[in-house]
Parts: C-alpha cells; structure tokens; sequence
C-alpha cells in the first residue's frame, strides 16, 4: 500500500523531534540553518555550539507490503528472507537525478549523511506518533554506503522488515546489514561528534559554511551541469555563507542540514 503522508509531514515532524529530543539523548544543541537568525547578536552558531558536526537527512516515505506476492518474497526469495510487513523506500533513479550518488560522495568526504525512512505508512500512525513522540523510534536510518554505488538507470528500492536489523536494495538484491534505529542512530552520531575537529567560532563559522558548500557542488557529476545547475550556482553568488550552504544542501541534494553539537555552555 502506498503512503498515505507527504514527504513534507514526515521530514517536518521527524525534524522537530530530532530537535526536541536530541539534547536529551546525546547532550548536544540540535540547530537549523536559520536564515532570519544568522548574523544578528545574539544568535547564530557562534555563541550556541562548541564544537559538533553537520549531519545531512534525506526524508523518504515507505510503502507497506502484507501480502506473500510481494516481490521481496515471491520474485527474489532473499536469503535471509524478510519478514511481513515488508517496508519499501524508493530511490531516485539516475536517469532523473543524482541525488543518490551525490549524498554516496559526501559521506565518502567524511560527513555524516543519512536517508530517513518511516516503518510506518497511514496519515493516522503519523498523527498518533507525533502526539506520542515516538516517530524516531518508528524510523530506520540508513547511510549512502550501505546502499553502495548505483551504476545503471533502473528503479531501486530498500525494503525491511521492522522485526529485522537488515534490509535489501532491490532491484539488483543486495544485503543491506545494521540498519540503524533510533539507538544506534543517535550513538553514531555522538561518536561522530567526538571524532570531529569542527569548532565553531565567529572568526571561522563563514570558512565552514563555505568549505561545506564547495563539497556539496563537488558531488554534482559533471554531466549534470545543465542549465539549470548553471543558474542555481550564479544564484548563490551574492549569498551569505550560511544562506548559500542552506541552498545547495536542498538545490543540490534535496536534503535538510542539522548541525549538532556540543552546547558550548556546558
């Protein structure tokens, strides 16, 4: 069965929670690029964050699977099956967009890069698990690299089960091990921010926006340097350093940025 949410209510009510309830979980202060914010006293990540990481989220809905005709067991029979319910989230094909390689080669540069994938499907589960708080409990997070390299122009899918910690990318079957909870998640990225050399300081917060910007445009292959790519670059031309790296992140990516960090009070 198709979602019935849009992309748009699951990212914004996943994003919300991430922000209510990340400090809780790994002491740091989650922050959104704010455009209105950046640059006024008093605001800004300067005086708010010590030092963290950038962490990039792509949202994506799932389709539900409860019936033994899916194609995840009756055309492919994967060993180790999955289990009903089956999940499936889709990825961009190539022919359409580079999105997929594009997020590959920023992890690859070391960032942290996730695809964010609901396990659950009716308007009424998002409702309940938003008034719950329990949407981040009902998400898998899964890296770029444990999808791997796309190197054709079909139509893929990542299908799991929610009983199970792996998945697969279908269309070509390939095991995807360790899909990550919210618990995993969350230790990921705190070791992350451990691991990172990242310091926010008013002096050096331009050089980092800038420097983030420059390895998102860098994932664009260059056979998608189309018209449109020319105008969304001379675009950011006369933009602030964070407005710019907030353009590219969604122009380029179609990803929301979070930066966390360590709050630099603490």
């Amino acid at each position: 069965m198709r979602s019935q949410i849009s992309e748009f209510s699951y990212g914004y009510a996943l994003t919300e929670k991430l922000v209510n309830r990340t400090g809780n979980l790994i002491g740091a202060a989650p922050l959104f690029p704010s455009l209105r914010e950046e640059g006024k006293a008093g605001n800004g990540y300067d005086v708010k964050i010590d030092f963290g990481i950038p962490v990039f989220i792509q949202f994506k809905l799932s389709e539900c699977l409860n019936t033994r005709g899916a194609k995840e067991i009756k055309k492919y029979k994967l060993t180790p099956p999955l289990e009903l319910p089956i999940y499936r989230m889709k990825l961009r094909a190539r022919k359409y967009s580079n999105q997929h390689d594009s997020l590959l080669a920023l992890e690859e540069k070391g960032n942290a890069v996730y695809y964010a994938a609901p396990i659950f499907h009716k308007s009424e589960e998002l409702n309940e698990l938003y008034l719950k708080d329990k949407i981040i409990e009902k998400t898998v997070f899964i890296q770029p690299s444990q999808i791997g390299e796309i190197d054709d122009d079909k139509e893929h899918d990542v299908s799991f089960s929610p009983s199970l910690s792996y998945g697969y990318r279908l269309s070509q079957p390939r095991i995807i091990n360790n899909l990550m909870d919210s618990e995993r998640f969350v230790t990921a990225i705190e070791r992350k921010i451990s691991e990172s050399s990242i310091r926010f300081d008013p002096n050096f917060n331009a050089e980092i926006f800038l420097g983030l910007t420059e390895q998102i445009l860098s994932t664009v292959p260059t056979e998608y340097n189309d018209e449109l790519d020319s105008y969304r670059r001379s675009w950011m031309r006369n933009m602030e350093p964070l407005e710019k790296l907030s353009f590219a992140t969604q122009a380029f990516l179609g990803s929301q940025l979070l930066f966390i960090g360590h709050n630099a009070d603490r």
